[in-house]
């Protein structure tokens, strides 16, 4: 395929415009990521990685940290938070299938910790009490309990 401009004309490969397209594709994904992560607008199991690799540190390098959190916030109909039976296992989504998407998320997406922005509240907490030892991993955590309990980011705040 060739395009021309004006007085100048640019070889275009299939290739080239089937990479183009993966690129967008991918571009588009992992905004649609961010943007479920940081919203707490959780539709599908990507959605879910996304939103526990966000708020909780350390399951950004542990599978099993991973599928333990995953498991005690999305599918506590089956798992009860202390053990996993055989039974479970069978039922609970698949560690592998989890880290499989965590992967997907942190190489193909080029989303990891850097890239998961505080939002501007947290910003000013941290810079409120980062000397008396606040760190990003405490409002990690701070963001998964207020989504535990409520999906109203708003509950709690004083008037």
């Amino acid at each position: 395929m060739n395009i021309e401009f004006e007085d100048e004309k640019i070889e275009t490969t299939t290739e080239d415009v089937v990479l183009k397209e993966k690129e967008e594709k991918r571009l588009k994904e992992r905004q649609e990521i961010l943007n479920g992560a940081v919203s707490g607008s959780i539709s599908n199991i990507r959605e879910k990685v996304a939103f526990i690799l966000n708020n909780v540190i350390a399951s950004r390098n542990s599978d099993i940290e991973l599928a333990w959190l995953f498991w005690d916030t999305f599918e506590k109909e089956i798992f009860n938070g202390s053990y996993v039976t055989k039974k479970d296992l069978f039922n609970l989504t698949k560690i592998s299938s989890l880290t499989r998407i965590r992967a997907k998320i942190q190489n193909e997406y080029k989303l990891n910790a850097d890239n998961m922005n505080l939002t501007e509240e947290e910003d000013y907490l941290i810079s409120l009490y980062k000397e008396n030892g606040l760190t990003e991993e405490h409002l990690a955590w701070r963001r998964w309990k207020i989504s535990e309990f409520s999906k109203d980011w708003d509950a709690g705040k004083e008037e």
